[in-house]
């Protein structure tokens, strides 16, 4: 994979397009990835979507312009039944291309400069001529990189008059749009598309396209985790509604007027820390289909624990992981894969490193702080498959 300019973005600089375009307008950047090779076939592409664990879909039309009628298929697939698919007018989609391909993690790398918790996955497309998903609107942040073949590109403004459609129950698309981009990506090139803006894809052939996607979670998504958190406590801890005044309230069937308060009383007993938790679990969640890593036996953990107390070595991000942390009641929180994990304040700094560079003590002479707290905080870590240990000779 021929790939690894200083920036993503050839001539324009990161700061450049962080502060000119990033969630604020459309861009095509030409030959971003100068002489890009692809990083998977369309047929490795077709394999994966014949696994279980991979999530695929395919979605076809017929007809043209307002006519068209479409069709959406969830994989698993069977070879077979590429072979029944027409030449033209269909596009296989599969996502998470990141968790199967290392390649696919190299690529996202290449996005480094916006934190990795911010990161959603890499989705990977084959479309045949004729071939897309229709005009739609996508509430994050999306980069689409151009491999082989041609295909054009329509992108309006944000226009919240926009009407929904739903020409299949899997499948949302909205009315017609003035484009502002007008273009066809060839190999190499990149469209950076800001939330809330309507776009349109049509494959001029047969190609390839890589959607970088970042996460945007919702409050309603930030609330749901809040409460699952919190239903995760021992309900007999929770304090429950008692009446006040029963000789006049139960007088009526009508609920109280003292329950408003108390209801609200329940609400502001959620403090910043829960929600913040919430969010750094909805971000770093990996997708649920990963294969389970399995914890560490009790002898594995202890030997592990006895290196990190004794050996000098570094301490890794395990590949494709998401990582955030923040500082809460004097403790600084990491958070990876949703696994939240609190040290000492005063091992901050060196927990940052690992936050925003993903590897801690690569110097062969150091070795780890010897607290209990901060060593069973890594090994906990460790056990859970988020960090990989890696002790010098």
């Amino acid at each position: 994979m021929s790939i690894d300019p200083a920036s993503p973005f050839g001539s324009l600089s990161i700061n450049e397009f962080l502060n000119k375009y990033w969630q604020k307008q459309p861009v095509i950047i030409r030959q971003a990835f100068p002489n890009f090779s692809d990083i998977i076939s369309a047929e490795e592409l077709a394999g994966l979507s014949l696994e279980q664990d991979v999530e695929s879909r395919i979605i076809q039309h017929k007809g043209h312009a307002h006519k068209k009628s479409w069709d959406v298929i969830q994989g698993p697939f069977d070879e077979r039944f590429f072979h029944q698919l027409p030449d033209e007018n269909w596009t296989l989609l599969v996502q998470n291309v990141d968790s199967w391909s290392e390649q696919a993690c190299q690529l996202l790398e290449q996005f480094s400069f916006i934190p990795n918790w911010r990161r959603d996955d890499l989705m990977v497309s084959f479309a045949t001529p004729g071939g897309g998903v229709g005009p739609h609107v996508d509430q994050y942040d999306v980069f689409l990189i151009q491999g082989m073949g041609q295909r054009h590109w329509q992108v309006g403004s944000n226009d919240e008059s926009l009407m929904n459609q739903i020409p299949h129950p899997l499948l949302k698309q909205v009315s017609d749009f003035t484009p502002i981009i007008d273009d066809t990506l060839n190999p190499g090139d990149i469209l950076y598309i800001p939330p809330g803006f309507p776009h349109c894809g049509t494959a001029i052939n047969d190609c390839l396209t890589y959607s970088v996607g970042f996460r945007a979670p919702s409050r309603q998504m930030v609330l749901e985790q809040l409460l699952s958190d919190l239903l995760e406590n021992d309900e007999y801890e929770s304090n429950r509604y008692r009446d006040h005044h029963p000789e006049q309230t139960f007088q009526s069937a009508e609920l109280p007027d003292h329950l408003s308060s108390w209801l609200m009383e329940s609400l502001s007993q959620v403090n910043p820390a829960q929600l913040q938790m919430a969010f750094a679990k909805i971000v770093t969640r990996r997708p649920a289909f990963e294969e389970e890593i399995e914890e560490l036996s009790k002898e594995e953990l202890r030997n592990v624990i006895e290196k990190l107390e004794h050996a000098p070595g570094s301490i890794h991000l395990e590949d494709n992981a998401r990582i955030t942390g923040y500082e809460s009641d004097n403790h600084y929180i990491c958070v990876i894969n949703a696994n939240v994990q609190p040290f000492p304040i005063k091992h901050r700094d060196i927990i940052r490193k690992l936050v925003n560079h993903g590897v801690i003590l690569s110097n062969r002479s150091n070795k780890l702080p010897q607290d209990v707290e901060f060593i069973s905080g890594i090994a906990n870590l460790i056990n859970k498959g988020c960090l990989n240990f890696q002790q010098h000779d």
